[in-house]
């Protein structure tokens, strides 16, 4: 007759895992002045908004990670956030095993303990991705329209620009809904 013992195992899975998420688009910048005054408007406006200009880009780290750079030159808008997480899981358990099978056994129960684990750990680093694209969806969302200003603002100063190269501005008006309004005398 064979014994049965009750052992003790511990396992533990140990993770620094990179979560990266990231969107691309392209400003829609209509072709009012020649493409490099388009840039230094957009290039100004972008400035005003807190971003830093350097070799043709300009980049913003928001306060929640995301980082934002907009290439003027091919003026593409690129939104990205990286975070850095530690994944940490561990576990205690008592099996029984065979007097005769003692070493297979505790072997046995610790791979199987190990790969439990390891899809814990799976599902958590996938839990962890899922956050991180959820936070840039938000942050899109708000984004976008603070972009979609910025070309307004730039298509805006380009009108002026080209209706005072045109002639004499008699007048400029905007409207509450983004409209403008530019009589020139030519």
């Amino acid at each position: 007759m064979s014994r049965a013992y009750r052992i003790s195992i511990a396992e533990s899975v140990r993770r620094q895992v990179e979560l990266a998420d990231g969107v691309q688009s392209t400003l829609e910048l209509l072709p009012i002045l020649a493409p490099q005054r388009m840039q230094e408007i957009l290039a100004g406006e972008l400035s005003a908004a807190g971003f830093d200009i350097q070799d043709g880009v300009a980049v913003r780290r928001e306060e929640d990670g995301v980082d934002i750079q907009v290439d003027l030159k091919k003026a593409t808008v690129t939104a990205r956030i990286v975070k850095q997480e530690s994944i940490e899981i561990d576990e205690q358990r008592t099996v029984r095993v065979e007097e005769e099978h003692l070493e297979e056994g505790t072997a046995a129960h610790k791979h199987k303990l190990k790969q439990q684990l390891e899809r814990q750990a799976d599902q958590t680093q996938k839990r962890l991705q899922q956050e991180v694209t959820e936070q840039l969806k938000k942050k899109l969302l708000d984004l976008q329209h603070e972009i979609d200003q910025l070309v307004n603002r730039t298509t805006a100063a380009a009108l002026k620009e080209k209706a005072a190269q045109l002639g004499e501005i008699e007048d400029i008006s905007e409207g509450a809904d983004g409209s403008l309004t530019i009589k020139v005398r030519v």
